[in-house]
Formats: structure tokens, sequence, C-alpha cells
């Protein structure tokens, strides 16, 4: 029998895995600039528009999962830490054979896309498009069956804090799936070898959890009986959940599919280009929060009073702020410079969509852990109604906006609908949750409001110094406004206790 983790193994475990969580998305973001303009132009505009809306199509189906994972995910940290082995082993294996129904429906819900594909984009595209699109879809939907089939494997591997394992294991994805599709590419394929390649990537990191959890937790992984009751204690904690699924999808995915059936796949290219990089924003803002979301279940059930959780969302809320506001004001200031370098001529409007959307995305993502006190408190219904309102209004004011400002019409309705989602959600934290919103917006950006003011009067200064344009003049450009900007939070942002964390963390990485 294996024992459960340590504490100290699991604050190790939380460390690293936080930590890596920035190595990772840095390796992410390097990986994206320097293979997304050869994609580009190895498959050319439309091409590269088809393969944004095949993943936007895909992206529809993983929401099948039915927002039962952070359901799995709490269940399994109860039942791990009363290291009740058996009851997390039939826990397990009914998760099991529930999550392979689901992995059939995404199937099924596959074959359907397929079909309509000439019924969504008949008008805007060619036959040969059609049928490449269609292809696509079909590695795609085997492979998202793979996944969402698996989900139960990666809930359990959180629920043990095997975070270091998880983060190697998707840095390791990353890599080799982007170098296949080099190799792939500098051979003359085309976009559906690319599919095909992370299609195949994908399903090979689910048999890599499937052995982890197998050999590594030494836990049986036999498909059990699943118990009505059992799914239905589940489904009112996770149905909420889907609801947020469906509109993180119609905010960023829909988009995608709706300008590809009104102005053709050419045009995604250019919004896609502006939105791809919601993705590692929100990578910044949650890789502290998915860490620390096992402690902060432990403690929310431990019984914390409002005072308490309002301190620790301040705490991990202004460590995220210090990080979104240094990509976010370098964007402000040197994006345009940056997408001219980075994808050439034609993507001039990728930047005010960036500019229209990740603003008010960042306020969301921004202390997003309170999401966390809302699921446990039985208070996420209510953040799932605002949004869905708000995405349901976002769909016809999207198709009004495409029809008179094209694609930044489209952007600014998403970044609208969030911000508005975002204040009825500030809303439910204090009336329904308790916690006191003004106190806690107060602690977050006391002192990293006026150091983002000063660093961005500093990046004015450096933006009039250097010419716009060349890869040369943007990088002296963002290393002088990084500075200054450290500089800035290290002196007035940062608190003592927060510039005693930054130093106990440098010298533990010296020592090590």
């Amino acid at each position: 029998m294996i024992s459960p983790a340590s504490p100290e193994m699991r604050a190790r475990q939380r460390r690293l895995g936080g930590v890596m969580a920035y190595v990772q998305i840095a390796l992410n973001i390097a990986i994206a600039l320097a293979y997304t303009p050869f994609m580009v132009r190895t498959l050319g505009q439309a091409n590269y528009g088809l393969f944004a809306i095949a993943g936007a199509m895909a992206s529809y189906l993983v929401i099948l999962d039915m927002g039962l994972a952070d359901s799995v995910v709490r269940r399994l940290v109860g039942l791990h830490g009363k290291d009740d082995r058996q009851g997390e082993r039939d826990f397990l294996g009914s998760m099991l054979s529930l999550y392979g129904g689901l992995g059939l429906a995404v199937l099924a819900a596959a074959a359907v896309a397929i079909a309509c594909v000439p019924l969504l984009f008949g008008k805007t595209m060619e036959a040969a498009a059609l049928h490449t699109l269609q292809s696509m879809l079909v590695p795609l939907g085997i492979s998202t069956a793979v996944v969402v089939a698996g989900n139960p494997l990666n809930a359990t591997l959180v629920a043990h804090e095997r975070f270091v394992f998880l983060r190697s294991l998707e840095m390791a994805a990353v890599v080799l799936v982007t170098a296949a599709n080099v190799v792939a590419l500098l051979m003359g394929g085309g976009v559906l070898s690319v599919v095909v390649i992370a299609s195949i990537g994908a399903a090979c990191a689910t048999i890599a959890k499937w052995l982890m959890v197998w050999k590594g937790l030494g836990l049986p992984l036999v498909p059990r009986r699943v118990r009505r009751a059992q799914v239905a204690d589940m489904s009112s904690y996770a149905a909420p959940i889907f609801v947020s699924m469906v509109v993180e999808q119609i905010f960023w995915k829909l988009d995608n599919i709706l300008i590809g059936a009104r102005l053709g796949a050419a045009a995604v290219a250019v919004y896609a280009i502006g939105v791809m990089f919601n993705k590692y924003f929100m990578s910044f803002a949650t890789a502290i929060s998915r860490v620390m979301m096992p402690d902060l279940v432990r403690r929310i059930d431990a019984g914390s009073d409002a005072a308490t959780l309002t301190q620790r969302l301040v705490e991990i809320s202004r460590w995220q702020a210090m990080v979104l506001m240094l990509v976010l004001s370098g964007l402000v200031l040197f994006g345009q410079h940056f997408i001219l370098a980075w994808m050439g001529p034609g993507y001039e409007l990728s930047y005010w969509v960036l500019l229209l959307t990740l603003g008010p995305y960042s306020l969301e993502l921004i202390g997003n852990v309170r999401n966390v006190v809302l699921q446990v408190k039985g208070l996420y219904w209510w953040r799932a109604g605002i949004f869905l309102v708000a995405a349901l209004v976002n769909i016809p004011a999207t198709l009004f906006a495409l029809r008179h400002w094209g694609i930044l019409g489209a952007a600014a309705c998403t970044g609208t609908g969030i911000f508005a989602a975002y204040m009825g959600v500030a809303w439910v934290l204090s009336r329904k949750a308790g916690i006191p919103v003004f106190a806690y917006l107060r602690g977050v950006w006391k002192g990293i409001a006026p150091a983002l003011l000063l660093a961005v009067g500093i990046g004015a200064v450096v933006r009039a110094m250097l010419p716009d344009t060349g890869w040369f003049a943007l990088a002296g450009k963002v290393c002088m406004y990084s500075v200054g900007y450290l500089v800035a939070m290290w002196s007035i942002g940062m608190s003592k206790e927060e510039r005693f964390t930054v130093r106990v963390v440098i010298r533990r990485w010296r020592v090590g």
C-alpha cells in the first residue's frame, strides 16, 4: 500500500509545480513565437484559418465532459486525504466507466459536426476547403474522445498533487508535437498532417497518465458500476461548471465559427492571431490557482471564516496581478511593434483584437481562485448564470457587429460581455459568499496600482526612444521596460512579506 504523501512532500510538489507552471508557460510562448509564423506562412492564411475553425469546433466536443472534472478532483482529494484507498479505487473505477461513456458521446458529436460543415460554411468556402475541414475533424474527434475518457486519470494525479509529473508531461508533449509538425511541414505536409500529429500527441499523453496512475500510484484501473446517487451528487456540483465551460466556448471559440461563416477563413486567421495569447494569459493566472486548489478546498471544508478566505484570496491575487500586468502593459505599449515583427503585414487588426479582448479578460483572471470559493460554497450557479446571460447576448451582438465593423466589432462584443459578467460576479461574491469585494480589491491593488502607473510612464519613454521596426529594437524595449517594471514593483508594489518570499525562493534556487 502506498501511503499518502507527507505535508512536506505536498508542499514541495506545490512549490515545484508552481515554478514549473511558469517554465511551461514560457516554453509555450517561445514555441508559439517561433512556430506560428512558420506554420502560417507554410500553410497560407486561409488554411491557417481552417485550422483555427477546426480547433474551435473540436473545443465544443470537450465540453461533453459535462463539467464533472472539478467534482471528480474534489471527491478524490477528500478520499486521498482520509487515506481511504478502497473508496478511492471504487470511485476511480466508476469514473472510468462514466467517462468511457462520455468518450463515446464525443465520437457521436464529432460525426454530427462533420456532417454540419457544409451547412455552416458552404457560403464562404469552396468544396475543397469544406472537405479539408471535415477531414481534420476526424482525428480531432477521436483524440478528443480519448482525452475526455482519460479525464479521471488527470483528476487522480491532481488529487495526489503530482504536479511535477503533469507539468513535465505537458511540456514534453508540446515540444515533441511541435518538432514533429515542423518536420511534416518541411516535407510538404499540409494542415491535415498538423492535426493528425497533434491528435496522436494528445492520445499518447493520456496513455502516459494511465501508466502513472496504474504503476506510479498503485491504483488499479478497473471499471466499476456507476451508481445513480453518486452521479446525481456530482452533477449538482458540476452542472454550473458545465455551464461555465459552454460560456468559455461561446466567448473564445464561437467567434471563429461565426467569422468563418460570415467573412471566410482568411478573416478567421487574423482574428485567431489576436486572441491566441488569451490562453497563455490565462495560463499565467491559473498557474498558481491550480496548484493551490486542493489546499484552498481543504481550508474551506475545515470551516475557515470569510476574513481568512479573503486574506488568502488577496495573497494569491496579488501575485497574479503582478505577473499579468507586466504582460498586459507590455502588450499595450509594444504590441503593434511585436505583431508587425512577428507576423508581418496583413495582421495589423490583430493588435486591436488583442487589446479589446485581453483588457477585460485580465480583470476576470486576476483572483480567479475565487471561483473555488463559489464552487465549494454552492454558489457557482450564480457565476454560471451571469456569464451564460452575457454569452447568449454576445451571440446576436457579434452577428450585428460583424456586419458593420468586422472582426473588431466581434472583439469589442466579447470584451464588453466579459467585463459586464465580471461586475455581476463581484456582486455575488460580496452579497452571497460574504467576501468584502472592496476590501479585497484594495488589498490586491495596494501598492501595485501606483507601481504600474510608474512603470507605464517609463515604458512610454522607452517606446519613444527606440524605433518601431525590427526585432532588435523590440527586444531592447521589452528588456528596458521589464527592468523598469520589476524595479517599480519591488520598491513600491510589493509588501515586505512578498519581498521576503521572493528572497526565500531565490535563496532556495541558489542552494538547489
